[in-house]
């Protein structure tokens, strides 16, 4: 869902402005460990991301999004990007959407299953 996002300009434009680069046009999805799941919910008690109002078109809308700033980790290569709170989504809390300006499962040389820690910043 997220590399929807990727594909509007007006959220294009949101995410380089708050995060300095242009995303790949694609996400990568990663399942929180049990223990991390609340932490969703104290990120957003903190508002320490950033905001992206819903947005509509003639044929569509789109619902809001909350950027953090983050570190994604993983095979020993970081690289900097973001981690979207998406208001509407099929997604259950469990799974995190993560952006950058490569694709990270090529960059991270990432296979599914693969551990990936993400620091948000802020």
């Amino acid at each position: 869902e997220g590399a929807i996002y990727m594909s509007i300009p007006i959220y294009v434009e949101a995410f380089k402005e708050i995060l300095g680069f242009e995303p790949y046009p694609g996400t990568l999805n990663i399942r929180l460990v049990e223990e991390d799941i609340p932490l969703r919910q104290t990120l957003r008690e903190k508002k320490i991301g950033f905001r992206i109002n819903p947005h509509k078109t003639n044929r569509e809308e789109y619902g809001g999004v909350t950027v953090y700033k983050a570190i994604i980790m993983g095979n020993g290569v970081s690289i900097s990007g973001g981690a979207l709170d998406i208001d509407k989504t099929k997604h259950g809390e469990e799974i995190l959407e993560l952006i950058a300006p490569v694709r990270l499962r090529d960059e991270l040389h990432l296979k599914d299953g693969d551990t990936v820690e993400v620091t948000i910043l802020g």
